[in-house]
């Protein structure tokens, strides 16, 4: 009996105890569900929450709540700016689940936040003195905030030791992302972002543990223009601690590893622009194309697996004063080799047309254009100038181009020299380096060139080969020592009489060539020719005397030197000299607007003369000649020597 009275009696303890248990739950729900609601749709909370507005302010439309720790909030928006930004976020719905225990170590922590409908947007704030914000017309506007609004009232003194608040955010979820707008950067999209992330308050640690984006007819828009479109986002990535306040510019991405995918319609060619932008000579656009690319990042470093290409049909190449257009193909790879960390961009640039900056007729057609840009380890986080700080040189390689109007090609020579019709092919190979020096070889060759000079017509074959050296391409001088022209199998005609496999070749000793106004070529050069005869049919179109004395001046096999300055529409000859068995022969000639003047002494088989081309008549001077020629000046004889144009010593790589 005693046995089943106790029982029953620890039956009831237990039935107490749980329904004792039971009544205390449903007491603390009941002050939650009543209590936290109505402190939720007060403004208890958020007076409490937004003590300092101006720093911090926190606004919800509804929230409500159940369970407690869980609130489900519609209408949430979260407004801040620190000295020297300002930032926005708001969602449509909400449901966060709090730690309430962690309050008491001064952490606000979640279990799981879930939210929809994301805007973020950040923007720099307008400093009282400092100059105006580049691109501010872009930035995101920051409800109720003013760009150029008062400075933050100073911070009241802090007891010392005093524990920071620590923000955890973990197992974020949220769908329906509408816009992420930093600076004059936007991205428009839809999908989703996951993440887990603790950010300490009071200027202490950022990090992200965990951070996954999937989005999808993604726009991005730069300085308010489209850059990419109908573009598919992935990322993959984690986010070591540091500190917001101390990041400039790009340094926050010295924190970030992981993996991002990118596909999508583009403007492309910025990352090689990016790594050109030492380099002034050269630039690359399109107008759009197809981007396919995946990102390997290690602390804001690509590292090796990384790959991205992009292909336009209309894409273009600037190259000093030239563009070059066609269909552009953008390779670009992350990989180790011997044991180094190198990249590559690989660009190829097909059926090219070649015309200047104006856009008028191509003067080159049908070419293929590739370049090669070899670099070490590329440092995103330093942006523009850290890539470009990675670049050890630039190769370029022009072949199979055609000159589509022989007429327009552009020769350096005297008023009245004309190209009329044939075919020329040019090719040329350059190698630029990070310090903008740069050696290049340049070949001209034409065939079966029909030229004319007045009355004279010229026919023949032509081959120019120049091997270019500069220290700084940006000041467009060129030392082009070693090269040479060649005229070959020609045919003079000027209404007497024909010449036919005439030659004429030129090697330059030194010379150097300045591409800016006025345009200039200065060189030294030796020169053989055939015979002098179609010299004298050109001169004598304006100094009648050189036909009549073309029986001493023309003379065959001939070697001499000479130092020439091509500018401005004139050549000047200077220092012209034959001295050969049977044949002396010196000149200092400016030939401009078809006329010739200047001195010149011949001494041909015994027989001396000099003649004076520098007035209105033309005398011959008989006696002592020679003495005569030595004692006379012209105008532009005896300049100074050319300025030396350094060679960049690594333009060889």
């Amino acid at each position: 009996m005693a046995t089943n009275q106790g029982g029953v009696m620890g039956i009831l303890r237990s039935r107490r105890f749980w329904i004792v248990v039971i009544v205390v739950v449903i007491a603390i729900e009941l002050v939650w569900v009543i209590g936290a609601n109505w402190a939720l749709s007060s403004e208890l909370v958020t007076a409490k929450i937004n003590k300092r507005p101006e720093k911090l302010q926190v606004e919800w439309d509804s929230a409500r709540t159940l369970i407690p720790g869980i609130i489900n909030l519609e209408g949430l928006s979260i407004r801040g700016q620190s000295k020297k930004q300002q930032w926005y976020v708001e969602l449509a719905e909400g449901r966060v689940h709090i730690s309430l225990l962690a309050f008491a170590w001064k952490t606000f922590k979640t279990h799981s936040f879930d939210g929809t409908g994301l805007d973020f947007r950040l923007r720099k704030r307008q400093l009282p003195g400092d100059p105006p914000l580049k691109a501010a017309e872009f930035a995101p506007e920051i409800p109720g905030l003013a760009v150029d609004g008062p400075p933050l009232p100073p911070k009241t003194k802090k007891k010392r030791n005093k524990k920071p608040w620590t923000i955890v955010l973990d197992d974020v979820h949220i769908d329906g992302v509408e816009q992420l707008w930093i600076l004059a950067l936007r991205l428009t999209a839809q999908g989703s972002i996951d993440a887990d992330m603790s950010i300490e308050l009071g200027g202490g640690a950022l990090s992200m543990k965990r951070v996954r984006m999937n989005l999808t007819d993604a726009e991005l828009i730069a300085m308010g223009n489209s850059l990419m479109q109908e573009m598919q986002l992935g990322i993959d990535a984690r986010m070591e601690p540091f500190l917001p306040k101390e990041a400039k510019g790009f340094d926050v991405l010295k924190s970030l590893s992981g993996t991002v995918s990118l596909s999508g319609r583009s403007r492309g060619a910025g990352l090689i622009n990016s790594l050109l932008a030492n380099i002034e000579a050269v630039e690359v656009g399109s107008p759009g194309g197809q981007v396919d690319s995946v990102l390997q990042i290690e602390q804001g470093v690509l590292a090796p697996g990384t790959e991205m290409s992009f292909v336009s049909e209309g894409g273009w190449v600037d190259i000093m004063d030239w563009r070059a257009t066609g269909r552009l193909e953008l390779e670009s790879t992350v990989e180790t080799r011997e044991g180094e960390v190198t990249s590559s961009v690989d660009l190829t640039l097909s059926d090219v047309a070649l015309t200047d900056r104006q856009g008028t007729e191509p003067l080159l057609a049908g070419a293929n254009l590739e370049l090669n840009a070899d670099a070490g380890q590329l440092d995103i986080s330093g942006g523009a100038q850290g890539l470009a700080s990675a670049l050890e040189a630039i190769s370029l390689d022009l072949t199979n181009a055609h000159v589509a109007d022989i007429t327009r090609f552009p020769i350096p020579a005297v008023e009245d020299f004309t190209l009329d019709s044939g075919e020329i092919l040019v090719e040329t190979h350059a190698v630029l380096t990070r310090e903008n020096g740069g050696k290049a070889s340049l070949g001209v060759h034409g065939a079966g060139i029909d030229a004319s000079y007045g009355e004279v017509a010229i026919k023949g074959d032509l081959s120019l080969d120049l091997n270019v050296t500069t220290d700084d391409v940006r000041d467009r001088r060129f030392d082009f020592t070693d090269s040479g022209l060649k005229i070959d199998m020609v045919t003079i005609e000027d209404g007497k009489k024909t010449d036919k496999n005439w030659y004429f070749h030129l090697d330059m000793t030194e010379g150097w060539l300045h591409l800016k106004d006025p345009r200039e070529i200065v060189f030294s050069a030796e020169i053989k020719m055939k015979d002098t005869r179609p010299l004298i049919a050109i001169l004598g179109q304006e100094k009648k005397i050189f036909n009549k004395l073309k029986g001493i001046l023309n003379f065959k096999d001939v070697e001499a030197e000479a130092d020439v300055e091509i500018a401005a529409n004139s050549m000047e000859i200077e220092n012209f000299d034959i001295d050969s068995e049977g044949l002396k022969l010196k000149a200092n000639l400016r030939v401009q607007e078809k006329k010739s003047v200047g001195i010149l002494y011949t001494k041909f088989h015994g027989i001396s003369i000099a003649l004076d081309l520098r007035g209105e008549k033309k005398d011959l001077i008989w006696r002592k000649p020679l003495k005569w020629y030595e004692e006379q000046a012209v105008p532009w004889a005896g300049r100074p020597s050319a300025p030396p144009v350094p060679v960049a010593g690594d333009a060889s790589q």
